[in-house]
C-alpha cells in the first residue's frame, strides 16, 4: 500500500446531510486514503457526517477519527490540526476539501449579495489559508508533507457566477505560492480542478435551490459532456488526490501511452473493485486466480495484502499460489474456484459450474464474475507485455 501508515488530515471529510445516490469528494478521498494504509483524521462541521465516514473506513479495516469544525471559525480548524497532531503525531497530507457554491447565494456579478460572496469566500478561500496556515508549521518541522486542495475548472473556463470562480481561481494562485514558499522544507502543494462533478454538493445543493429533481440537474449536466456523457463522479477525485492509482503504477504506467484506452480500462476497474456487488473475499479470489494463471507478479503481489484485508484465508491464497487446489471455508469460494478455474484454463465454463455459481451469486453475479476475470487478464497482459516487476520488496510466489 503506498500510503501505509501515513497521517491525512481532511477538512470536508462528510458530506452534504439527505439521501443521495452520490458520495461526496471529500468522503471519497478519505475512504482511499485509508484503502491505501493511511489513518485519516476527517473533519466536518457535522461531526455525524465526518463519524459515518469513520465509520466507513473502518468497516473496511482502516484507522480513522473525526472531528467537528467550521472552516470559517480559524480557533475551530487551528483545534482540529492539534487533534490530528496529538493523536498521530504528524500531518503527511493536508486535503482541502471544502466548497459551496449556489447553496451559498453565488450569482452573477451583478446580482450577488455582499453577504453571499463574504460567505462564499470565507467557505472557499478562508478555510484553504487557515488550514494551511496551522499545518504548515508540523510539517515544516517534519521536513515533509504534501499539501492538495480541491479547486474547479470553474477556475478556467466560463463560469456563470462570480464567488465560486473567484475562490476557485484564487485556490490556484495560493497552491502555486505555497509550493514556491515551501519547497525547501520539503513540503508539495498542488491543487486539482474537477469538471461537471455527479456529488451531493453539485447536484442535489442545486436541485434544492433551484426546486429541481435530482434527475432534471443531474440529466443536464451529463449532457454537457462529451465523453460518454456522464459527470465524473467523486471517485476520480479521490484517485487523481492519492488513492488506487493515483500515482500512475503498474499497468498504467504503460496504458498511458494510450490516454483514451487507460481512461475507459480504469474506469472499469474502479467499478469492479470499489463499486461492484461480489463480495470482497469472492472478488480478490477471482483476481488471484486470474494473477496467478497469466503469472502476472505485479498484479499478484498487489493483491495479496487486499485479499488478505477482505478476509481470503491465507492459506487459500498460499495453495492458489502454488497451483493446488485449496480448502475452502466457504461454499461461495468454492464454486467461484470452480467457475473461475474452468474459465481460464478451459475458455469456457460448464453447465454444471455455471449453475452453482448462479445458484450462490445471481446471474448478475456471475456475469460481474467473468467481467472481474476478463479485465484482469487484460491487465495481466499488459504487466507481462511491458515486463512490469513488483514494487521493491514484494516476492510473488512465482
Amino acid at each position: 500500500m503506498r500510503l501505509k501508515d501515513k497521517i491525512a488530515l481532511v477538512f470536508g471529510a462528510g458530506q452534504s446531510p439527505g439521501p443521495t445516490p452520490a458520495i461526496g469528494n471529500g468522503r471519497a478521498t478519505s475512504i482511499l486514503y485509508a484503502r491505501e494504509g493511511t489513518k485519516v483524521m476527517a473533519v466536518d462541521r457535522n461531526l455525524e457526517s465526518a463519524q459515518e465516514t469513520v465509520r466507513m473506513i473502518e468497516d473496511e479495516g482502516g484507522q480513522a477519527a473525526a472531528v467537528e469544525a467550521d472552516v470559517t471559525d480559524e480557533a475551530a480548524v487551528k483545534a482540529a490540526v492539534r487533534a490530528c497532531v496529538d493523536k498521530w503525531g504528524r500531518i503527511d497530507i493536508l486535503h482541502n476539501n471544502v466548497g459551496i457554491s449556489v447553496e451559498g447565494g453565488d450569482a452573477e456579478i451583478t446580482e450577488i449579495e455582499t453577504e453571499a460572496f463574504d460567505r462564499i469566500v470565507a467557505v472557499n478561500l478562508r478555510s484553504m489559508v487557515y488550514a494551511c496556515k496551522h499545518a504548515l508549521p508540523v510539517m515544516r518541522e517534519q521536513k515533509s508533507g504534501v499539501i492538495i486542495s480541491i479547486s474547479s475548472m470553474a477556475a478556467r473556463e466560463e463560469y456563470p457566477w462570480a464567488a465560486y470562480k473567484a475562490t476557485k481561481s484564487a485556490m490556484i494562485a495560493l497552491t502555486e505560492q505555497l509550493a514556491i514558499q515551501n519547497a525547501e522544507y520539503g513540503i508539495r502543494a498542488n491543487v486539482i480542478l474537477p469538471g461537471l462533478m455527479d456529488t451531493p454538493m453539485a447536484v442535489d445543493r442545486r436541485a434544492e435551490a433551484w426546486a429541481r429533481t435530482r434527475e432534471e440537474v443531474a440529466r443536464e449536466r451529463d449532457a454537457k459532456i462529451p465523453l460518454r456523457g456522464k459527470m465524473g463522479t467523486a471517485w476520480d477525485v479521490a484517485y487523481a488526490a492519492g488513492g488506487p492509482r493515483g500515482g500512475g503504477r503498474g499497468p498504467f504506467v504503460a496504458l498511458l501511452q494510450c490516454p483514451d484506452i487507460a481512461d475507459y480500462v480504469q474506469g472499469l476497474g474502479a467499478h469492479l473493485r470499489f463499486e461492484g456487488a461480489l463480495p470482497g473475499p469472492l472478488r480478490e479470489l477471482a483476481i488471484l486466480m486470474t494473477a496467478r494463471f497469466w503469472t502476472a507478479a505485479y498484479e499478484w503481489c498487489a493483491h495479496v495484502t487486499i485479499a488478505e484485508k477482505e478476509g481470503l484465508a491465507p492459506e487459500v491464497i498460499t495453495a492458489i499460489g502454488d497451483k493446488k487446489t485449496p480448502e475452502f471455508q466457504s461454499a461461495e469460494e468454492k464454486a467461484v474456484y470452480d467457475f473461475c478455474r474452468e474459465a481460464l484454463e478451459q475458455r469456457r465454463v460448464g453447465d454444471d459450474a455455471f449453475a452453482v455459481v448462479v445458484d450462490a451469486l445471481g446471474r448478475a453475479g456471475a456475469a460481474e464474475l467473468a467481467a472481474v476475470m476478463g479485465y484482469y487478464s487484460l491487465i495481466s497482459m499488459v504487466l507481462n507485455t511491458f515486463k512490469i516487476v513488483p514494487l521493491e520488496g514484494a516476492e510473488p510466489p512465482f
